[in-house]
This record gives structure tokens, sequence and C-alpha cells, in this order.
């Protein structure tokens, strides 16, 4: 597997640097599992951003900071657990990431199927933000559609086909803003891709204007 579409220098910065929300994390630490060369940049990046902070001169801390840090963890007690890995890497075919939301194999989910692509919806909780694992039919081809905000989408199984080109195993497509495209899965094999939007898909087309009203993606 040598994917060929990488995630970018600035989401793989920010992930080294603990600043992504989890939706992104999950991808991004699917894309890693997935690709060789993003793991090794990801170990530079945070290195280097370990030596910064070696180098940083010391600051003071306020007298408050031990209150902060209780309340803090106070906090975290009270959070949903994170999903623990379920055989994940034991005979499975999911990434070991992806394996903590929803199991080790893919033939054993419950897809939610939309006609030509079936999904899953993983942290409802997470406001603001769309996460889906998506299963397109081999040689389907998903609706006319443009953007309000960031989707990004990393292919586990399989491989689409764009107008920015194409994507197979391990490979990330970045969407931003007013791109209007129309994926195509290849015919010979089902493919598996983790979606993340932060905005609603608007559908594009005669047809798909008619149904904007109705269906938010």
């Amino acid at each position: 597997m040598n994917p060929v579409h990488h995630l970018s220098d600035e989401l793989l910065t920010a992930f080294a640097a603990g600043l992504l929300a989890e939706p992104l994390v999950l991808l991004a630490e699917t894309h890693l599992a997935l690709c060789g060369p993003c793991r090794a940049r990801e170990r530079d990046l945070r290195a280097i951003g370990g030596a910064v902070l070696e180098r940083a001169a010391a600051e003071s801390v306020g007298t408050d900071l031990r209150g902060r840090v209780l309340a803090a963890l106070d906090a975290a007690d009270g959070a949903p657990a994170r999903p623990c890995a379920r055989e994940a890497g034991a005979g499975g075919d999911v990434p070991r990431p992806l394996a903590r939301y929803v199991g080790a194999r893919f033939d054993q989910l419950k897809w939610r199927s939309r006609g030509p692509v079936s999904e899953i919806r993983l942290m409802p909780e997470q406001e603001g933000w769309v996460t889906r694992l998506l299963k397109i039919r081999p040689g389907a081809t998903m609706p006319d559609h443009t953007h309000e905000g960031l989707e990004a989408t990393v292919v586990i199984r399989g491989a689409f086909s764009d107008c920015t080109g194409r994507y197979g195993p391990g490979d990330v497509a970045l969407v931003h803003g007013d791109l209007d495209h129309s994926p195509v899965a290849e015919e010979d094999e089902v493919c598996i891709c983790l979606a993340v939007t932060d905005a609603p898909l608007r559908l594009t087309g005669s047809f798909g204007r008619f149904l904007n009203p109705f269906v938010r993606l």
C-alpha cells in the first residue's frame, strides 16, 4: 500500500501538536495507520516540537494553577470514555484507530443503506461535525455536490475518482469551499471510506437543488 494523497502539512502539524477536534484526530490516525511516510513525518514534527519546548524559557505560573488543573481533571472524569479496541488487529480488517469505534471487521457492522451508499455515523456527540463510515457499491456514482466547509475523506478499501484525481487505500481527499464534484467508485471492489465534514454538503444539479430543502448530508 503506497498512498499518493497525504494529510496536508497544516493538518499533520496540528495533529502532532494535539490541536485537532476528535473527528479529525480519528481521520488522521486512520491515515497514519495506512501510511508509513506520514508516520515518519509525524514523528519528526513531534521531535521538533519537543526541542522547541526544551529551549523555551520557563515562565512563572499563577497561584491558582493547582485549582485549575484539578478542575480540568474533574471535568475529564465526567466526559464519555473513549471506545476501547475490540479485537483490533486480531484477524480484523479495520484499521486499529477506527476499530476503537466500530470493532475489528467490516462484515460484522450494521450499515444503514442509502441506495448505492451505506453508512455508519460516528461521534454524534461532536457538535458541528459529521463523521461517517461510508461503503460505496462498486461502480456507483455519488450525487453531484459541493461543500459549505471542509470535507476530509480517507480511503480504507477500494478506490474512487473525481475531478481532482484517483484515491486508493490510505489516500486522503481534502475538499474545501465550493468545489463541485461527483465521486465514482471503481468497478472491481466495494469502496470503504471514513469521511469527516464540518458543515453540510449541498446537492447540485437540477434534481439535487430540488432535494436540498429536504436532505442534509
